[in-house]
């Protein structure tokens, strides 16, 4: 079975109260988030902070995602904006432009999904 159906199907449990689906969640895509928050705060600490309040959110609001399908990009989504929200916090001056903070941006995959 393809990993996004599997993924689909894992969400669909979590929601529905099993716990033990989260762990499955976890280990298909923590690796991809993690990648995805370290090179936006280039720190591991960092980035495994995020990394661990982006699973926080995730179990907090899972059932507010209405398609099991578009958890990959609702979840990108929270890592990346928790990613920027740090930044904003610990380093106001990062960019030196609106171009440069576009580019670093623009450059974390989107899979252009509904996300809710």
């Amino acid at each position: 079975m393809e990993e996004k159906n599997v993924l689909a199907e894992l969400v669909a449990e979590l929601q529905q109260g099993n716990g033990a689906a989260f762990e499955k969640i976890y280990n298909l895509t923590s690796g991809k988030a993690f990648a995805t928050a370290l090179s936006i705060v280039k720190n591991r600490d960092d980035a495994e902070d995020l990394l661990q309040d982006a699973y926080v959110t995730v179990l907090d609001k899972i059932d507010t995602l209405e398609k099991p399908e578009a958890f990959q990009g609702w979840f990108n989504i929270i890592v990346a904006n928790k990613a920027k929200s740090f930044l904003q916090k610990s380093q106001p001056v990062l960019f030196k432009n609106d171009e440069e903070e576009a580019a670093v941006f623009d450059s974390i995959k989107d899979d252009k999904e509904e996300y809710k």
